[in-house]
């Protein structure tokens, strides 16, 4: 293999040594790591052509490791919570880790961002991942096998999932890395721009259970369908996530920060959950 496919040494976990992958085009540059397919980094030219960072990070494994959540990490096998920690499937009840409150969350308490992944492919371009999920992994059925591909083509960084199970399973595939359009990182986002394209979103409870219903989100704190800033109505005492009906390949949400002259567009779909473009101004 040669150091692009062999990736960088990014620190030790319990021993095992994590490798950072950098991928870069003309107007993006991107780091990846195998363990937890974290994407550490993304670096994109400001308005005066100067290179920032619009992901938040850490500069090795450690600090991953003593934060202790899901920052930058792929989710699974179900991103978000499972009420209980308990489901039922062809009338057997499947008991799973336990990680906030009572509840599972983004997999469990040693889901698919806490695990090494196997790189299969990388070059310059692109890094693809791959985990094995054995049956009964943090108590859910059926052995699950997964590739994630990171891969940043001009201004558009995108991730693309694969999986296959050999019983019926839950699989909610996701990433949880957090933007800052501002480049500098040393400002928080409530400047930022944000539209969201949904008419209706999904309330929760004080534990962030969904409750099941479907509400509009006209006269709502989540209506941002025609931009807002995000400072407006953060601050405002609601809990949900946003809900549109078409699988197909979308546009989810824009943000823009008027400092740096960053734009993002992100696009969710079935068949790339995750794509998000970046350019400025």
């Amino acid at each position: 293999m040669d150091a692009v496919s062999r990736g960088d040494s990014f620190g030790l976990v319990e021993g095992r040594e994590a490798r950072l992958f950098t991928l870069q085009s003309d107007r993006l540059r991107a780091r990846v790591t195998n363990y937890g397919g974290i994407l550490v980094s993304l670096e994109t030219p400001d308005r005066v052509a100067a290179w920032d960072h619009v992901v938040r990070g850490f500069d090795d494994i450690a600090g991953y490791l003593e934060n202790r959540g899901s920052f930058g990490a792929l989710l699974g096998r179900t991103a978000n919570r499972i009420a209980g920690s308990r489901f039922v499937i062809d009338g057997q009840v499947y008991e799973l880790s336990k990680n906030e409150n009572g509840s599972t969350l983004h997999g469990g308490a040693d889901g698919f961002g806490k695990k090494f992944w196997s790189v299969t492919e990388a070059n310059s371009r692109y890094v693809t991942l791959a985990l094995i999920s054995p049956d009964g992994d943090q108590g859910f059925p059926g052995e699950v096998v997964v590739e994630a591909t990171w891969r940043v083509d001009g201004c558009d960084l995108s991730l693309t999932f694969v999986a296959s199970t050999i019983k019926p399973t839950p699989l909610s595939l996701s990433a949880h890395p957090y933007f800052n359009l501002d480049g500098n990182l040393a400002r928080d986002c409530l400047d930022h721009q944000a539209e969201i394209f949904a008419n209706s979103y999904l309330p929760t409870d004080p534990r962030q259970i969904r409750t099941g219903e479907i509400v509009t989100v006209t006269g709502t704190p989540f209506d941002f369908r025609n931009g807002r800033h995000i400072g407006e109505r953060i601050r405002e005492p609601r809990t949900a996530t946003a809900s549109r009906e078409s699988q197909s390949l979308q546009r989810a949400v824009s943000a823009r920060c008027g400092v740096s002259g960053h734009r993002s567009m992100i696009t969710s779909g079935s068949t790339i959950p995750t794509c998000k473009h970046v350019r400025r101004d």
